[in-house]
């Protein structure tokens, strides 16, 4: 029975890695730059994507390299964007759960080019103070938003936003 699932495994796995994108990567990562370019984004439009629908994201970010469950529903788009004076990796992740609207949920930004203190410089610029600080982790709030810089692994910051609980 295991012989099987792991051939089954092993089959999917091989399917997958014969799957390519029919755009060469420079043309799609021109296309998502030049989508958000357009519309003039910043880390305060992306932080108000929050809570948006799949719809309402694209309609500012471009479609992406998206992500999709068994059903068919997507649960995540990834992005490389210009963001602080780099280009930033950004992963959105959707919520399912709500009779099966797609909710932006959380965004995980990767970052890596400057040090954590000139980040948080940029975000007490954007949104004030930090509510919070804790080692290597700076936490800041935008309305019913949270956004925590950290750099815990010293391999990269990232800032995540996410709605507050």
């Amino acid at each position: 029975m295991k012989l099987r699932y792991c051939l089954i495994l092993s089959a999917c796995i091989l399917a997958l890695a014969g799957c390519q994108n029919n755009f060469p990567k420079n043309e799609t990562a021109a296309f998502e730059n030049e989508t958000v370019s357009q519309t003039g984004l910043d880390l305060k439009k992306l932080t108000d994507l929050i809570g948006k629908s799949d719809d309402e994201v694209t309609a500012v970010l471009g479609p992406g390299e998206e992500m999709k469950n068994e059903e068919g529903a997507i649960t995540e788009r990834n992005y490389t964007i210009s963001l602080l004076d780099e280009d930033a990796s950004v992963s959105l992740s959707f919520n399912l759960s709500r009779d099966g609207v797609n909710l932006l949920e959380k965004e995980v930004i990767h970052l890596g080019q400057s040090g954590l203190d000139e980040y948080a410089e940029n975000l007490k610029a954007l949104f004030g103070e930090p509510t919070e600080t804790y080692e290597k982790s700076y936490f800041f709030a935008s309305g019913d938003k949270t956004l925590v810089l950290a750099d815990p692994y010293d391999d990269g910051a990232y800032i995540e936003i996410s709605a507050e609980e």
